[in-house]
C-alpha cells in the first residue's frame, strides 16, 4: 500500500471514532446553549465573568474518553504495523502510562483553544446583537446562536482529537519500541494528496527525519500532525488529515 493510500485509509477509520464522540459534544454546547440563555437576559459585561468550570469539567471527561477510545481501538493494529513480528509485553504497559500523561497535557491544550474560540464566538454573537434590532433577549439571542453552530463545533473537536490521540500513540510506541527492543526509527509526514491539504503542508509531504526530531511545518515544530505540545497554532493543527509513517531503520 502506497503512503498516500495508507493516509486515506486512516482517515477514512478515523471518521467512524470521531462520529461515536459528535452527539455527546453536540450536547455539551446544548448545556452551553441553556447557561447563555439563563445568565445573559438582563446583561453581558464580559465571557469571562461567568462561571464556565462545569463545562471544562464536561469537556476533560468527554475528550479523556474518546482519547482512551482511539488509543485501546488502535493499538494492537499500530503495533503490528510499527513492530513487525516483534513483541515485547512490557511495551504496552509502558505505552499506556506515556499515553496518560501525554493525554492530560493534549486535553488541556485543546481546551485552551476550545474555550477561547467559544468565548471570543459568544462575544461575537454579542457585538452582533447589539448592532441588529432583535426581539428577543439577549440571552436567548446567544443560545440560538450557539445551538445552531453547535454540529460544526463538535464535528471539528471530534475530528481533531481523534487525530491526536492516533497520532501521539504512534509516536509513543514507536520511542518504546526504540528503548525496549533497541530499534531506530525514522518518521515520514504524509498528507492525503487531495487539493484540500494546506500549501505548508504539502511542502512537509514525504519529507523524512529521526523519530525524536521535529517536523518544520510553516515555521513551527511539530513531533506529529496536529501536535501542539511545541507552541503550533491552530491554522497549522484544525483540520489536518496528514498522518506519520514509521519505518525501522536498523
Amino acid at each position: 500500500m502506497s503512503l498516500q493510500n495508507e493516509a486515506i485509509r486512516q482517515d477514512k477509520e478515523r471518521l467512524d471514532l470521531e462520529g461515536s464522540y459528535y452527539a455527546l459534544l453536540v450536547g455539551l454546547f446544548g448545556k452551553i446553549s441553556g447557561y447563555a440563555e439563563k445568565h445573559l437576559n438582563v446583561s453581558f459585561n464580559s465571557i469571562d465573568n461567568l462561571d464556565i468550570d462545569q463545562f471544562k469539567s464536561d469537556f476533560k471527561k468527554i475528550l479523556n474518553n474518546l482519547y482512551i477510545k482511539t488509543q485501546s481501538s488502535s493499538y494492537q493494529e499500530i503495533v503490528n504495523f510499527i513492530l513487525e513480528d516483534e513483541q515485547n509485553n512490557t511495551i504496552k504497559n509502558r505505552v499506556n502510562k506515556i499515553n496518560s500523561l501525554d493525554n492530560e497535557n493534549n486535553i488541556i491544550n485543546n481546551l485552551f483553544y476550545i474555550l477561547a474560540t467559544t468565548k471570543t464566538d459568544i462575544k461575537s454573537y454579542n457585538d452582533s446583537y447589539i448592532n441588529q434590532e432583535q426581539e428577543v433577549s439577549l440571552g436567548k439571542y446567544i443560545a440560538n446562536s450557539i445551538k445552531d453552530n453547535a454540529g460544526n463545533r463538535s464535528g471539528l473537536i471530534a475530528q481533531q482529537n481523534v487525530g491526536i490521540a492516533y497520532e501521539s500513540q504512534k509516536y509513543n510506541i514507536s520511542n518504546v519500541a526504540m528503548l525496549e527492543l533497541s530499534n531506530i526509527y525514522n518518521k515520514t509526514w504524509v498528507t492525503v494528496g487531495d487539493n484540500k491539504v494546506r500549501h505548508a503542508h504539502r511542502l512537509a509531504d514525504r519529507k523524512k527525519t529521526n523519530i525524536n526530531n521535529f517536523f518544520i511545518v510553516d515555521d513551527e515544530k511539530l513531533l506529529y500532525p496536529k501536535d501542539m505540545s511545541n507552541g503550533a497554532t491552530i491554522g497549522n493543527t484544525i483540520n489536518c488529515r496528514c498522518i506519520t509513517v514509521y519505518t525501522k531503520v536498523n
